[in-house]
């Protein structure tokens, strides 16, 4: 990463957040030492994320023979431009104020840009420059990274190219959901990949089919819903105008078990609507469940949100829960069966952590957790003032602003950033300030596996809440229980920060 240069002396970090408070308590204390990235440039938009130990950066360089991207100071091939597209779920998309994107893998450990070439527009991932097409849709990864697909067009027909090489040509992609950009999934482990296709008759009727790997399915009026087991084995979706499984009027999202033995989802008949698990029917009588059924870590529970007279309840393991104005984010915690969701009542928004309901406030952000489930850390705000709340016990922050918190790997230890006012961007952790700057960065270090639009700042996997897996919105890392490394910057320059435990 080039020269390096030591920001503040030892002895005068010593003293950032807590020199001179002689009624300060004892307990452990955290010691900030910044380092100078001398290859990242001054006042220049650079994306600069953690790579296991190590940082990496890159940024695009203008010259007069073209737009580059350079990567740990090493500039790849020039291109006469590179060309906006825009993010999809499972894609980490980064734009500056209109100008080239950046795609990451995940973890960091790979990065993609477009380009602009003498036949058309490519994607350069790692380096490598791929085919050309007159259109080329967002990239997405598979889970590790290994893999990468993306939807094309040249000469009027549409492709499906995964790792440069070409499915179809298909008439037109489709999202699997009732909107959104057209779907390209990945099973958990990589080895599979699914997308849908639309086709537009003359008379103006539509059939859609489902794609897997190579090979396309049977046409249906509508397919929804599509999703791969964990290990690539299985697959399923939604299909109207076919007679492949039961039957019903409407079904909801699917979701297989974590082990992938097991699919569950939400459908409805004239008589009866609930829980269907394996094509069979939990409940009696009329359920009606509103959004995505969960399945538990280890499989053997799964929840749901239910509508009932006076509001919404969830229901876990056919236990069901207090009834509220609304409930949203349902999620399993890590290492259990509690689950967890946002419940709403009036103006106030709360928590819920098994049968266990937190604080109310007007903003409740989602929990997120130590590996095991057993700590948790969350922050709200009502108002000027913001509160973050660790195992059930409140920390004022005042009226700054903080982030969402992260759990060292044992829970014992929590950090988060804050901004706003003469304070300026600080670290905190186990509640002592770090030195000010003016930023703390989103260190890239992870990839969320699925959307999560309804359960913010959490990683779901098959439902569960697995926030410890990544740091891709997180504002801090931790190596160990005591050591915590952060990106900086101030008047210009980026800095490494390592904090140590004392």
């Amino acid at each position: 990463m080039g020269l390096l240069r030591i920001l503040l002396p030892a002895a005068a970090l010593l003293c950032l957040g807590g020199c001179g408070d002689e009624t300060r308590a004892p307990g452990p204390r955290w010691i900030h030492t910044a380092v100078a990235l001398e290859d990242v440039p001054r006042d220049r938009p650079v994306h600069v994320w953690m790579d296991g130990d190590a940082l990496r950066s890159a940024y695009i360089e203008e010259a007069a023979d073209g737009l580059a991207l350079v990567v740990g100071g090493k500039p790849g091939k020039r291109y006469a431009a590179m060309p906006v597209t825009w993010g999809m779920p499972g894609t980490d998309v980064s734009i500056d104020a209109g100008g080239p994107a950046v795609f990451f893998g995940p973890h960091g450990r790979r990065i993609a840009h477009t380009a602009q070439t003498r036949t058309g527009v490519a994607y350069v991932i790692d380096g490598v420059e791929g085919p050309s097409y007159a259109r080329i849709w967002p990239l997405t990864f598979g889970a590790d990274g290994a893999r990468h697909a993306y939807a094309a067009s040249r000469d009027d027909a549409t492709y499906v190219v995964v790792d440069g090489q070409e499915i179809g040509p298909v008439h037109e992609l489709q999202s699997d959901t009732w909107d959104g950009w057209p779907t390209i999934r990945f099973s958990g482990d990589g080895t599979r990949v699914a997308f849908v296709e639309r086709r537009v008759a003359a008379t103006g009727g539509a059939r859609q089919r489902a794609w897997i790997d190579n090979v396309p399915q049977p046409w249906f009026d509508d397919v929804r819903y599509l999703v791969l087991a964990p290990a690539g084995d299985d697959y399923a979706y939604v299909a109207r105008g076919g007679a492949v499984g039961p039957a019903f009027k409407e079904i909801g999202r699917l979701a297989f078990s974590p082990d992938g033995k097991h699919l569950a989802y939400y459908g409805r008949r004239q008589d009866a609507s609930g829980l269907i698990l394996d094509n069979v029917p939990q409940t009696e009588g009329m359920t009606d469940i509103v959004g995505p059924v969960v399945f538990s870590p280890d499989g053997k529970a799964i929840a749901y949100t239910e509508s009932v007279e006076g509001g919404w309840r969830v229901v876990a393991g056919g236990v069901a829960g207090a009834t509220y104005e609304r409930v949203s984010g349902l999620a399993f915690a890590p290492g259990g069966h509690a689950p967890v969701y946002i419940a709403q009542t009036g103006a106030t928004m709360f928590p819920v952590i098994g049968a266990a309901a937190g604080p109310p406030a007007a903003n409740t952000w989602f929990p997120q957790f130590s590996r095991d489930g057993a700590h948790h850390a969350y922050r709200q705000r009502t108002g000027a003032t913001t509160t973050m709340v660790v195992d059930g016990q409140a920390r004022a922050i005042g009226s700054t602003w903080a982030h969402d918190p992260l759990l060292s790997p044992s829970g014992q230890s929590v950090a988060y950033a804050t901004h706003g006012g003469d304070a300026g961007a600080r670290l905190v952790i186990d509640g002592e300030a770090g030195p000010a700057f003016d930023a703390i960065h989103l260190a890239a270090g992870g990839l969320r596996l699925q959307p999560a639009s309804t359960r913010p700042g959490v990683f779901p996997v098959c439902g569960h809440a697995t926030s410890h897996l990544g740091a891709l919105h997180a504002h801090a890392v931790f190596s160990d229980e005591d050591t915590v490394r952060y990106l900086a910057r101030r008047d210009g320059v980026t800095y490494r920060v390592e904090a140590k435990r004392q």
